[in-house]
């Protein structure tokens, strides 16, 4: 499909996100455990790899384990906003960031 904006809110129990290759803008918003956002999905999974993401949303969400570049090359607006109990591996989000030369909004 061609679903160019996706928003994920309040789904504590999610496991599984379809493959959405054409998704732009991404918004996930109380979710209790993200472990991952990575090339080939978020482990709340993105199955595939999310090649045209211009802008990511993270918000309340309890436990976020990375951003690996992958997933973040063509992003221009990335916010991660009060969640955390929990950013596991900073050194894999710190990665993430070095390789985000569209990034205009952080």
């Amino acid at each position: 499909p061609c679903v160019s904006k996706v928003t994920i809110t309040g789904c504590e129990e999610l496991e599984f996100f379809p493959s959405c290759p054409n998704v732009e803008d991404l918004e996930i918003r109380g979710v209790g455990n993200v472990k991952l956002l990575k090339e080939h999905g978020i482990s709340l999974s993105l199955s595939s790899p999310v090649p045209k993401l211009k802008r990511l949303e993270v918000d309340s969400v309890e436990y976020l384990a990375s951003l690996p570049r992958e997933c973040l090359l063509e992003v221009y607006r990335l916010s991660i906003q009060p969640m955390a109990r929990q950013l596991v591996d900073v050194r894999e989000l710190e990665k993430g960031l070095e390789g985000m030369t569209s990034l205009k909004c952080l």
